[in-house]
Order: structure tokens, then sequence, then C-alpha cells
């Protein structure tokens, strides 16, 4: 826990902690992950930063060092984000993200309590959409979903559906 550091090379194994200046401590966020890719094809590296409870978070360098959180860059900010990997998905030239989230609560953190309902195990309907219960009666977690973005390019995404068949076609084509 703690805010971000991000340190740039100057030479002869010496690093300078340029946190403050670039722009990029993300304070109050329990970040995960991080990368630095060009997604606004400027030449600049601009920064990807996932976090628990965060999402995915988008900095735009200005080629000068500073960065400049974009926020209408289309990322959801909610989930339990860990990873992420780009590449282009759509051949378009620009790089797509694939971003893997985990989960942003746990059974112990929620307090749940468990129904014994004419001798069978329920939740509350308000903690069904976090945890099931399964049919021998142990308490599961949902997982968030992962997410796909297509890369608009100038710093914009669209997330994409797994599900209403516009992903893939029959042969596996990317539509």
């Amino acid at each position: 826990e703690g805010p971000n550091a991000l340190y740039r090379n100057v030479g002869n194994w010496r690093f300078e902690d340029v946190t403050a200046s670039a722009g990029v401590a993300c304070e109050g966020q329990y970040s995960t992950g991080a990368t630095l890719v060009d997604v606004d094809g400027d030449g600049a590296l601009d920064l990807l930063v996932n976090a628990l409870g965060g999402g995915t978070r988008l900095f735009l360098n200005d080629g000068k060092g500073h960065f400049q959180e974009a926020g209408d860059a289309g990322l959801i900010r909610k989930f339990g984000s860990m990873s992420m990997a780009l590449t282009d998905i759509d051949g378009d030239g620009a790089l797509d993200l694939y971003v893997a989230n985990y989960r942003t609560t746990t059974v112990r953190s929620t307090g749940l309590d468990m129904l014994n309902i004419n001798g069978r195990k329920v939740l509350k309907p308000e903690d069904r959409d976090q945890m099931y219960i399964t049919q021998d009666g142990f308490l599961r977690e949902h997982g968030e979903v992962d997410m796909v973005y297509r890369n608009e390019g100038k710093g914009h995404f669209t997330l994409l559906s797994w599900t209403d068949g516009r992903f893939m076609d029959e042969r596996g084509a990317f539509r």
C-alpha cells in the first residue's frame, strides 16, 4: 500500500524519483499493475495503472515527463484489476487492452451472513452479486469478468463484449 513511485534512469545505475513531478502517485488506492506504452500514437510512453477497487487508469504523457490522467479514456474504474496485456487484436495498428480482474471484496471483508431457511443455506438478496452457495452448501465468491478494450486512438478505449457475437465470428475472426 501507499503511493506509486516512478523513477527516471539518470545513467550509471542511478535513478531519480520523479513521482511527484510526473503526477502518477495514485494516492489512496492499492495499485497492482502498471505498464508504459504509447496508446495515443504521439511517440511518448503513456502509463496504465491497475488497482484493486480502482480498475484501470490511463495517464497520458506530454512528452516532457509529465502525465495527465485521461478521465474520458473509456476504462472502467471499479473492478479489482490485477494485470494487463496489450496487443493489436483488430489489426488497425493501435494496441488494444486486455485487463484481468480479480475481485474487490472477500467473504471476510463483507461480513456476510448465511441464512438457514427450511434447512437450506441462502444468502441475503443484497449479497448474491458477490457470493453464491454451491449445491453442497459451500460459500464461493464471484470473480469479476476480465475486460477487453479496443483502442480507438488519442487515448480512448471502447469496452468490447465477450458474449454479444461482435468480438469474434464463427471462424474466430475479429469483427
